[in-house]
C-alpha cells in the first residue's frame, strides 16, 4: 500500500476497511494502460491484455471500479465485459474532436458502479489546468491533459450519498502534480461535511490496493476495529478500548437545530427543561452524537425518555432536511448545520447550558504501519474544516 487519498467526511464516522461486510463500499482502483499500436506489435497489446483485465477485475468483486489511461475501444471494452455496471467518463468534446480511434495523448479516467447497489445522483468531469471546464485543456506544464471524472452515488442498501473520484496525475512533473492535486482539493473542498469523498489516484501505483469506506456507529467501528476489519477510523469522542493510538483532528459542539419558521427560532436562547414537549429527529442509540446528548441530559437532571423521539435514523443530511421542513427539532454537530444555518435552511438556538463539546480523533492500530497514510488524512481532513 503506498498512498491513498480519502477525503473523509467531517461529520460521519468513517472507516478505511479490507472487509466485505454490508455497510462496505468495496472500491478497486486499475491503471489498464492505453491501448497502443506497438504494444500491439510487442505481443502486449490491449487485445490479449483485456481477457486478463476482466478476470482480476472480477475477482475482485468490488462495487465500484475507477479506470485510469481508458481509450475509446477499452471503455467499449469495459461497457460489454461489465453489463451490471454503469460505466461513466469517456465521451466528451475533447474526445469527439480526435480524427481516429487512436491514442492522441488523451485517455480517459473512467468510474464504473455497480447499478443494482447504487443509483447516481450526479457527475461530472473537470480538467486539471487553469481553464477546468475547457475540455483536453493542461496546465502547470504537465506532460499529458489530465481530468477528473467524478460520480455521486446513493447507496440503495443505506441511503448515504458519497462522491467517487478518479483522476491520474502526471506522470513526470513533481511541480504539476502538487499543481493539480491542489485543484482537486479546491474542488472537493466545496462539498459538505455530510458527502463523503473517495479519491481514487494513487492506487494505481500499486497492485491489489482496495479501498473501502465504513459509515457506521462507534460501537460497531470498534468491533470492526477489533477484529482487524478496519485499519484506521474517524470517531466523534473517546474510543470504547485501550490499545489503539488516538490523534486529534478537531474540536466540535452539538447544538439545537430547528427550522426557520419554527417558535424556538425566534428564541435567543432555550433551557433543556423546556424541549420535553417537542418532537425530537435524532441519531440512532449508540452513534456518539446521541451518547453525548444523553450524557448532557444526565448532568441537567434529565432523561432521554423524558423527551419525545419521535424518529430515529443514522443519515446527519436526512435528519437536516426533516429539520427544514419543520417535522421536529434536532441535537447534531454545529459543524454539519454551519452551511445550512448560513444559508437561511436551518435556525441554530442556544442551549441556556452549553457544554456539548466533541473530540474528532483518529484512530488507529498501535502495529499500522503506513505513517504517510495517517499523515495525508490528518492533513485532508484539517484542509477541509
Amino acid at each position: 500500500m503506498k498512498r491513498i487519498l480519502i477525503v473523509c467526511a467531517a461529520l460521519l464516522l468513517c472507516g478505511v476497511a479490507a472487509a466485505r461486510e454490508r455497510g462496505v463500499h468495496r472500491v478497486a482502483s486499475c491503471n489498464i494502460r492505453v491501448a497502443l499500436p506497438q504494444d500491439e506489435e510487442g505481443g502486449n497489446g490491449w487485445s490479449a491484455r483485456k481477457y486478463v483485465c476482466e478476470r482480476v477485475m472480477k475477482r475482485c468483486k468490488a462495487d465500484i471500479y475507477c479506470l485510469q489511461e481508458v481509450t475509446v475501444g477499452q471503455y467499449e471494452d469495459m461497457c460489454r465485459m461489465f453489463p451490471g455496471y454503469f460505466v461513466f467518463g469517456y465521451p466528451g468534446p475533447e474526445t469527439d474532436a480526435l480524427p481516429d480511434r487512436e491514442y492522441h495523448g488523451i485517455a480517459k479516467n473512467l468510474v464504473m458502479f455497480s447499478k443494482r447497489r447504487y443509483e447516481m445522483t450526479g457527475a461530472g468531469v473537470y480538467w486539471l489546468s487553469d481553464t477546468p471546464l475547457v475540455g483536453g485543456s493542461s496546465s502547470w506544464g504537465t506532460a499529458r491533459p489530465r481530468h477528473v471524472n467524478w460520480v455521486r452515488l446513493r447507496d440503495r442498501r443505506s441511503g448515504r450519498e458519497f462522491r467517487v473520484l478518479s483522476l491520474h496525475l502526471d506522470h513526470i512533473s513533481h511541480e504539476a502534480r502538487l499543481a493539480q492535486v491542489r485543484a482537486v482539493e479546491e474542488e472537493t473542498s466545496q462539498y459538505p461535511a455530510g458527502v463523503p469523498q473517495v479519491l481514487a489516484e494513487y492506487c494505481n501505483q500499486t497492485p491489489g490496493v482496495h479501498i473501502n469506506i465504513v459509515t457506521d456507529t462507534i460501537k460497531n467501528l470498534y468491533d470492526m476495529m477489533r477484529s482487524y476489519e478496519l485499519d484506521v477510523a474517524i470517531v466523534d469522542g473517546q474510543f470504547p478500548a485501550s490499545g489503539y493510538t488516538e490523534v486529534l483532528l478537531d474540536t466540535d459542539y452539538l447544538c439545537l437545530v430547528v427550522s426557520p419558521i419554527h417558535p424556538l427560532a425566534r428564541r435567543a436562547s432555550v433551557a433543556i427543561g423546556a424541549l420535553q414537549g417537542e418532537r425530537f429527529i435524532m441519531r440512532p442509540k449508540g452513534a456518539g452524537t446521541r451518547s453525548m446528548f444523553e450524557s448532557y441530559l444526565s448532568e441537567c437532571g434529565a432523561d432521554i425518555r423524558d423527551f419525545n423521539i419521535i424518529i430515529e435514523m443514522d443519515s446527519v443530511a436526512t435528519i437536516k432536511e426533516l429539520v427544514a421542513q419543520d417535522l421536529g427539532i434536532s441535537v447534531i454537530a454545529h459543524s454539519a448545520c454551519r452551511e445550512d444555518e448560513q444559508a437561511g435552511r436551518l435556525a441554530v438556538v442556544p442551549l441556556e447550558k452549553p457544554g456539548m463539546v466533541r473530540r474528532i480523533n483518529m484512530v488507529h492500530h498501535q502495529d499500522f504501519s503506513h505513517p504517510e497514510i495517517l499523515e495525508e488524512l490528518r492533513r485532508l481532513y484539517i484542509g477541509r474544516r
